[in-house]
């Protein structure tokens, strides 16, 4: 390297290429320094870098914490810092936020929230809470919510469950899902066995395992068929699956025996979308709903890699990211890439 200094303040390798501003003067800005992830194909890589550049800051997803949700900072198996370090690494602003902190003290959500994600929320929201997300969803806001079981969110007839079916046609069912067909270790590691064309699982393939998405102690989504806003199905489990009700038999014995009349059949919608951006009288919101947080977790966000196309496909959805870049955690690769510079 001809900055040796320079290199090793970067941790750079051979053939690393990293972007950044320059300052009136001439010298990099630091605070713009980004690395770019080289793939085969360099030269979108290269202007997806740029296009992150340009827009990176404009962009603020806000991770709810008031609810018992997982930490963004937490580095352990269970936590969700790689998820929060990728969306920093592709230019957008991540905070926290507490809605029932804003709803205490009458205050509604920051505007220049973009969408806000509640991962694994362990309690109900109050109905001060639910009107602080409505009133931010009636403005446009999105969010990207990912329910779990062994939790109180979003059970039976709860006041938010409630909401999201009248104003979303989009419920979690109290159940869990079993899958025969697709799964791994076992019938409760479920697969994305069936995916939808659109841009928030577009990069998933059933047919290639490296790019399935994987659900652990996945509840299934109700969508109703007659919304009163456009909704729909991202991922569903196979035609092998049922929903299991006895979920008390399931967590204390590790025991699941489809049961005609109590459980449903597959396949189960994992999940599930609503917009309401497509019309005149719309709010402009949108949401992604998954009936599992555990995909999106530092010990099971790439492995396989389908968990992280479905997070940032979903944020990338939620925010019209990826209108101008991809938006993907990308693979380094070994060859020296082939920058021509006057």
């Amino acid at each position: 390297a001809e900055q040796p200094a320079l290199a090793e303040a970067f941790r750079a390798q051979g053939g690393d290429v990293f972007l950044s501003y320059l300052n009136e003067d001439g010298n990099i800005d630091f605070e713009s320094v980004a690395y770019v992830p080289l793939t085969g194909t360099q030269e979108r890589d290269m202007t997806e870098a740029i296009s992150r550049l340009l827009i990176s800051g404009e962009i603020t997803v806000y991770f709810e914490q008031g609810l018992g949700e997982v930490d963004p900072l937490d580095n352990s198996g269970t936590g969700m810092s790689l998820a929060n370090a990728l969306l920093q690494e592709n230019g957008l602003i991540t905070q926290p936020i507490n809605i029932e902190t804003l709803a205490a003290q009458g205050e509604t959500v920051p505007l220049d929230a973009t969408a806000i994600i509640l991962a694994r929320p362990r309690i109900q929201p109050s109905e001060g809470a639910i009107q602080v997300l409505d009133d931010y969803l009636n403005r446009g806001g999105s969010l990207f919510i990912m329910a779990d079981t062994q939790s109180e969110f979003m059970t039976g007839d709860s006041p938010f469950n409630t909401y999201l079916w009248e104003n979303y046609g989009l419920r979690m069912m109290d159940a869990v899902v079993v899958d025969f067909g697709a799964s791994g270790a076992t019938e409760l590691d479920v697969l994305s066995a069936a995916v939808f064309a659109s841009e928030i699982a577009g990069q998933i393939d059933p047919t290639d395992p490296e790019s399935l998405a994987q659900f652990r102690l996945v509840r299934p989504i109700e969508v109703n068929e007659e919304p009163p806003v456009a909704n729909g199905r991202v991922i569903m489990s196979s035609q092998a699956s049922y929903a299991e009700t006895n979920l008390e038999t399931l967590f204390q014995r590790n025991e699941y025996t489809p049961d005609t009349g109590e459980d449903m059949e597959g396949p189960l919608t994992l999940v599930a979308f609503a917009d309401d951006r497509n019309s005149e009288t719309g709010t402009g919101s949108r949401i992604v709903l998954v009936g599992d947080s555990d995909f999106v977790t530092n010990g099971q966000i790439s492995s396989p890699f389908g968990n992280a196309y479905l997070f940032t496909g979903g944020l990338g959805w939620l925010t019209d990211f990826n209108r101008d870049v991809s938006f993907t955690p990308e693979p380094r690769v070994t060859d020296i890439p082939a920058l021509f510079i006057s």
